[in-house]
């Protein structure tokens, strides 16, 4: 997976990456509900977050309807990465 994505200009693959772009690709999450569906605490899901929005992949911004909780939001950057990644899986599948 890493020398594929390496290989198409992403050198930065993080192994949870994998997993949560795809689920961000689908819509924005908060970052509890990125830990649930993750199987991860809230905090570990924060540190992951965090990892995409230093590398440019996500931002987050408190939600509108409730200001405790906070989303994930993939950038345009995100989703070009998080597209590469759906399909190294597929290649990687054939």
């Amino acid at each position: 997976m890493a020398l594929e994505l390496a290989r198409q200009g992403y050198r930065d693959y993080r192994i949870s990456d994998s997993a949560t772009v795809r689920l961000l690709l689908a819509g924005p999450l908060s970052i509890g509900e990125l830990g649930e569906v993750l199987g991860i605490t809230r905090q570990a899901a924060r540190k992951v977050t965090r990892y995409l929005e230093d590398r440019g992949y996500a931002t987050t911004a408190a939600d509108s309807a409730d200001g405790r909780k906070v989303n994930v939001v993939l950038t345009r950057t995100g989703r070009a990465y998080a597209r590469t990644v759906v399909e190294v899986i597929a290649l990687l599948n054939r």
